[in-house]
């Protein structure tokens, strides 16, 4: 979703004034220091969220923030590291993510979630062991694992894999509609032109969380002819339970990514708007996609939060938002250049 760049403070970087640089440093350091130490946080529970919040920030810091995951005591986070498109690949990467494909966890869902994200990166780099995995998963899938592969197959868009799509776009189930919106999403980026239409017809239909479904694989295939509609999502009001909140999360994300100004500001509305640490974990996760260095104005007051979630989501969004609006490599905050490159 984002080019590989690395992390700068730099006032030219982020069009800042020198009172707002200091400010900008200041908060990079404090978020750097929250995710480092979580990452080094004796509970596994709290080392793998944060390594998923890190798992899609394809810039350096964020390969050097999840450099000592690959060495886990935890085989689920040291196997979800290395799946990370931020961490490039080298021998032994590549051996930790064959390792994975074997992987038994707790329970199926951290299994499969496990398997099919080591699959899925050896799919990235062009190996077969990848295609052979997910192959062999699309034969025997059920259930939710149906549901996890689909949503494997999304991120990929490997034509090798296209058979295994096609099956999981004719699930019948209506349970998991998502299978579906999934395997579409995987067929568009095959070019199959039976993907785009049916997430389209998903995003006008009347279940709002479904549409927001369709929207994000549509904003994710950049399909700009869906912002009226996702426009439109955006404009219901209704009760602000918590299924409600995260559905308008992802369609402000949604319409952020399909150029949609005005989303972005929905998306710090919300932190203000709802007292549950879940969803605002959630919206600043979301907010390190699309912020700029305005939302790391808001995001800050997040660094000293007494809920540890809110903190680490809103440290990991800060460093996301530098790393994607960095335009060259330059250094880093002075106490946290020590130990990167």
């Amino acid at each position: 979703m984002m080019s590989h760049v690395a992390l700068a403070i730099l006032l030219g970087a982020l069009h800042a004034t020198p009172g707002d640089g200091c400010m900008l440093s200041k908060s990079a350091s404090k978020a750097v220091k929250e995710l480092r130490k979580a990452l080094a946080d004796p509970d596994t529970g709290i080392r793998l969220e944060t390594v998923g919040l890190l798992f899609e920030q394809r810039h350096k810091l964020a390969a050097q923030l999840l450099r000592p995951a690959l060495a886990d005591p935890a085989d689920v986070v040291r196997f979800t590291a290395a799946a990370s498109p931020a961490v490039p690949l080298d021998e032994k990467v590549r051996s930790t993510l064959v390792e994975g494909l074997k992987f038994v966890g707790a329970s199926e869902f951290e299994t499969l979630t496990i398997r099919y994200g080591c699959a899925s990166r050896l799919v990235s780099f062009g190996h077969e062991q990848g295609i052979r995995a997910l192959s062999e998963a699309c034969r025997s899938a059920r259930g939710q694992s149906r549901l996890l592969l689909a949503l494997t197959l999304s991120r990929i868009g490997d034509k090798r894999l296209k058979p295994c799509a096609e099956d999981l776009f004719r699930d019948k189930d209506k349970r998991h509609i998502l299978i579906r919106i999934c395997a579409a999403e995987a067929l568009a980026r095959m070019g199959d032109p039976r993907g785009r239409p049916y997430l389209l017809e998903v995003l006008a239909g009347e279940n709002r969380e479904d549409a927001s479904f369709a929207a994000a694989s549509l904003a994710a295939l950049r399909d700009k002819s869906a912002l009226p509609q996702v426009r439109g999502l955006l404009q219901w009001r209704g009760a602000t339970t918590e299924k409600n909140w995260r559905w308008r999360v992802r369609a402000a994300l949604s319409a952020a990514l399909l150029g949609e100004e005005k989303a972005v500001g929905l998306l710090t509305s919300i932190l203000s708007q709802t007292a549950d640490p879940f969803v605002r974990a959630c919206t600043m996760a979301e907010l390190g996609y699309v912020g700029t260095e305005k939302e790391i104005g808001v995001l800050r007051k997040f660094l000293m939060s007494e809920n540890g979630q809110e903190r680490r989501a809103a440290a990991a969004a800060i460093v996301h938002i530098l790393g994607r609006t960095a335009q060259r490599p330059e250094r880093l905050p002075r106490a946290e250049s020590r130990s990167l490159p």
